[in-house]
């Protein structure tokens, strides 16, 4: 009974942090994208479910209760001008939709960026918090794409004709971070192969950085557990038993001793 106690506090302590509910909820929102993109409501579902995901990020990793309360407000208003701009199509709320969701997203990649880096072990829920940060860079960049085809139609090509779908610019926004570039959508204009490029080089920027920061962490965090240290000892205290170590327990610097010795020589 002792030992599945020692398990699950074990279980509990690697997931802390709540990143594991949010890479759950940016997953469904990848799936069901696809499948509400087609229609008004659909769309506005699927907004609904971005800033859940979005309160969800700042939560678990902005303490600051006033933070999240502004964020819950600025989500609030944003969604709510989205589902007016789908309805009744008023341009000044499809400006307002442009500038909040990249921004949104920016702010919580931001967030949850600096809520694993805080940390001092690596545990699941730094692992999953990391996954998060790809994902919401992706979407991030997806935004970008999508507003920049908006402004600028044609400046994406398809393989069926223009497209104007976010699910579209979701789709090649992790296939151009991932540097898989299958080709079936490509960038045209001078402004969309620029962020394109900017994509592909952050998003590898971005896994070797948290790799190398994840690793360097656990080998730390391995080396203080276990009372040893990565790094070798001094020079003196590799010496030979009986010459500086007993300099050092008698409080002799090392210099002392030899003159000790040459004068008992002579």
């Amino acid at each position: 009974m002792g030992e599945l106690r020692d398990v699950q506090g074990v279980r509990e302590d690697q997931l802390a942090g709540g990143f594991f509910p949010l890479l759950i909820l940016l997953v469904a929102f990848l799936l069901v994208a696809p499948l509400l993109d087609g229609s008004a409501a659909g769309r506005i579902t699927l907004t609904f479910l971005f800033y859940v995901a979005m309160l969800v990020a700042i939560r678990a990793s902005v303490r600051r209760r006033i933070v999240l309360s502004l964020v819950f407000v600025v989500s609030a208003f944003a969604w709510v001008t989205f589902a007016f701009d789908q309805f009744f199509d008023i341009p000044a709320l499809e400006v307002a939709s442009r500038i909040l969701n990249p921004t949104l997203l920016f702010v919580t990649a931001l967030a949850v960026l600096a809520g694993i880096i805080r940390v001092e072990r690596v545990t699941m829920n730094t692992v999953f918090g990391a996954l998060c940060v790809y994902f919401l860079i992706a979407l991030f960049w997806a935004f970008i794409f999508f507003q920049t085809e908006r402004i600028d139609p044609g400046s994406f090509t398809f393989p069926d004709g223009p497209h104007q779908r976010l699910s579209d610019f979701v789709y090649f926004a992790f296939v151009t971070q991932t540097t898989l570039g299958f080709g079936d959508i490509a960038p045209v204009s001078d402004y969309a192969r620029s962020f394109a490029m900017m994509a592909a080089f952050l998003g590898q920027v971005y896994l070797v950085v948290t790799v190398a920061r994840m690793v360097s962490l656990q080998v730390a965090y391995s080396g203080r557990v276990a009372g040893t240290s990565i790094f070798p000892p001094p020079a003196d205290e590799a010496a030979p038993e009986g010459t500086a170590s007993e300099g050092r327990a008698s409080g002799e610097r090392p210099q002392d001793s030899e003159d000790r010795n040459e004068l008992d020589e002579s």
